[in-house]
């Protein structure tokens, strides 16, 4: 799908453009004296009249449309992460969370040096991320951890998301924030997968698919445990992720007429070795690892990517307490002493990285545990310090 190759400025303004015709980049008169009318559109960016304007760097944009145009298309978060303050536009941003973006113009001003810095900042890996912009990913599991970490990540990238969840009210503030697609779905629920994948279909089709739904129920011996317990881990983690690739392959292959498609499952070290009390948990991933295996093997010869994610120890607000039944203390034991466990934010970044790989690059399979975790049984819980000779 990669087309030609654009600058970082003819990027931004391509994206913008289509967004909001209506912002100018504002030139007081008489500053270069043969302008004609003092305004740039973003049709301008790029050209010898913007260049000359960004040499004098006397331009002006209201800020409030920068800082929502930038928002739409993950400028700001984007340089945000790489340690660069935009404080200036927090105002603008606050105006476009607040929806008053088309009502109301902002007397602070921007320079257009500072769009030409943002566009070359934000989109500085050109090739990586041009084909994303106009890529279309559904993420499940979308309501909290790590398929909202990752719904994020990839709206920030430029990537157009559809966020599942059954949480109605979390999917809800989640595209108040991120300006996502949302759909309201129980993976378990044959009708809602077949409601999601019509929806999908009529709004757009899809490039890639994130199967993050899934969870934990329960921590006793297999002779103790609760069938329910396995009924539902086997329901999210193995039948939901079959229900949905299922439903959805037909139109990821659609999508990879004009490039390639991928379908990304999130499983478990647990689905690669076994401990005590993990029984049903065990079986649901190694269950999930291996129809990805087969999926990739069935799926040979058409350009498709099969990619499966296998993350150890992640600590994420609801993980740990819905398998140990809400006992918080219990929870938070699971992590004591633990010198940074993975974050949803670690493995949503892996997501990306995997899907922004040139389509020919298959990940397979992506094991990532914290540098503290050496192996299922093996986690240190002190401070990690370099060995004393």
């Amino acid at each position: 799908m990669r087309g030609q190759r654009k600058t970082p400025l003819s990027l931004l303004a391509g994206q913008l453009g289509g967004l909001h015709d209506g912002i100018n980049l504002e030139v007081p008169q008489g500053a270069h004296g043969k302008t004609n009318d003092g305004r740039l559109s973003l049709g301008d960016v790029g050209s010898e009249r913007f260049k000359k304007h960004l040499a004098a760097g006397s331009g002006q944009t209201d800020c409030a449309q920068l800082a929502g145009l930038l928002q739409r298309l993950g400028g700001i978060a984007f340089l945000r992460r790489q340690g660069h303050d935009f404080g200036h536009l927090d105002s603008g941003l606050e105006r476009a969370n607040n929806h008053e973006l088309a009502h109301q113009k902002s007397p602070v001003t921007c320079t257009v040096r500072l769009v030409d810095d943002i566009a070359r900042l934000a989109l500085r890996a050109t090739d990586r991320f041009e084909p994303m912009v106009n890529r279309r990913v559904v993420v499940t599991g979308a309501s909290s951890g790590i398929g909202a970490a990752t719904a994020r990540l990839f709206a920030a990238r430029g990537w157009k998301v559809v966020g599942v969840a059954r949480r109605a009210e979390r999917l809800a503030a989640l595209a108040a924030e991120t300006g996502i697609d949302t759909f309201v779905a129980d993976v378990t629920s044959q009708e809602d997968v077949e409601a999601l994948r019509d929806y999908v279909g009529q709004t757009g089709g899809v490039a890639s698919l994130v199967n993050i739904a899934g969870g934990a129920f329960g921590s006793a011996s297999v002779e103790e445990s609760d069938v329910a317990d396995w009924q539902k881990m086997f329901d999210v983690n193995v039948i939901g992720v079959k229900r949905v690739t299922s439903a959805l392959l037909p139109l990821l292959r659609e999508a990879a007429t004009d490039g390639h498609a991928d379908i990304v499952t999130i499983t478990s070290t647990a689905g690669m070795v076994v401990y005590e009390g993990g029984a049903g948990y065990n079986a649901a991933k190694f269950a999930a690892h291996a129809l990805m295996g087969v999926l990739r093997l069935e799926l040979a010869g058409e350009p498709i990517r099969v990619i499966e994610i296998a993350p150890g120890m992640v600590k994420t607000e609801e993980f740990a307490l819905n398998r140990l039944d809400g006992d918080a203390t219990k929870a938070e034991s699971v992590y004591a002493g633990v010198e940074n466990p993975l974050t949803a934010n670690d493995i949503a970044e892996a997501i990306v990285h995997a899907l922004e790989l040139p389509g020919h690059v298959n990940l397979d399979l992506l094991t990532i545990r914290p540098v503290a975790q050496a192996a299922q049984h093996k986690v240190v819980r002190v401070p990690l310090a370099p060995k004393k000779p």
